[in-house]
């Protein structure tokens, strides 16, 4: 037997269609079904407005393509990384070798989707290595003076050489490995995050509800994680995209340096080392590297502008 409604009780699936239709129905739910409507709303409008930015949807194509092309690179290329037909080194784009080969008759297609993953993997290990420690410095600091002053001076003197330069120094002292590829950017671009965290921190830190916290006696630990990291964490992930994107350029310069990924490794630095020597035999060697490396950075840094568009509560 069906179970009789109570009078003045409205069934869920009603409400629900009824607080769609019309928000001023928001007076018929419980607060935790309002918290669950509003976060709903704002991921819409979030997504909405990354849609609505198009230069934010070109670089997330862009993105998408590289990734897809690192992936899928044993299905779009019948040749290995490492293939060798010296017979056919150094011949030039054709319907066999839509990008040519290079000096040891390797298809350079194939090295180019193969060192993407390179770049991604770096990149992504690289970003996400620098967010977690810089992160971390970043809220201790804004929250224990003595250890701000430690912290930040040791970022200054990190930021006070330049990347590229402090990055082979780095490699100089490690020796030539994607590992330490990986750790030496993340020591370069891990002030920048920890300045992003710290002035983001520094500003919640002063809200009433923090100093309410204290008030009532909760643990350090427990109001820089469940109070001040969460209003911390949106500008840190758009500067962790930025970095992303360096970090793409730098282990390119580094790999061309000879300080990098180590040959025969495919990477896009390698193979612009590798073409510097052949530039006017093998000029695509140069050209394909350099435009994949340009075009995947581009890619990246127009995806950052829409995260931070849509992130950034100043522009929200």
């Amino acid at each position: 037997m069906k179970a009789v409604q109570t009078a003045g009780v409205i069934p869920e699936e009603k409400r629900k269609r009824m607080v769609q239709a019309d928000p001023d129905h928001l007076d018929q739910c419980s607060t935790e079904e309002i918290r669950k409507i509003l976060k709903k709303e704002q991921r819409r409008l979030r997504l909405q407005k990354f849609y609505r930015n198009k230069l934010a949807v070109l670089g997330f194509t862009i993105l998408m393509i590289v990734v897809l092309g690192a992936v899928f690179a044993p299905l779009l290329t019948k040749y290995g990384p490492y293939d060798m037909e010296v017979v056919n080194r150094l011949k030039g784009p054709s319907a066999e070798h839509i990008f040519g080969t290079d000096t040891f008759g390797r298809d350079l297609l194939t090295r180019i989707l193969y060192g993407a993953r390179i770049s991604l993997v770096i990149g992504l290990a690289t970003s996400v290595l620098a967010l977690v420690v810089g992160m971390v410095c970043g809220l201790y600091a804004s929250y224990y003076k003595p250890l701000d002053n430690v912290l930040m001076r040791i970022c200054d003197g990190l930021s006070a050489v330049p990347a590229s330069l402090l990055a082979i120094a780095f490699m100089a002292v490690l020796g030539a490995s994607v590992k330490n590829v990986v750790i030496s950017m993340a020591v370069v671009y891990t002030p920048s995050i920890a300045r992003v965290a710290r002035g983001s921190a520094l500003s919640v830190k002063e809200q009433t509800y923090i100093e309410a916290m204290r008030a009532l006696g909760a643990r350090p630990s427990n109001i820089i994680w469940r109070h001040i990291a969460p209003n911390v964490i949106c500008p840190v992930i758009v500067q962790a995209s930025y970095i992303f994107a360096n970090a793409i350029i730098t282990e390119a310069a580094l790999s061309f340096l000879g300080v990098g990924v180590p040959v025969p490794t495919p990477s896009w630095g390698n193979i612009l080392y590798e073409g510097q020597s052949v530039i006017y035999k093998g000029w695509w060697m140069i050209l394909f590297p350099a435009i994949s490396t340009a075009f995947s950075v581009l890619g990246m840094n127009l995806f950052g502008d829409g995260l931070r568009d849509v992130l950034d509560p100043q522009t929200n």
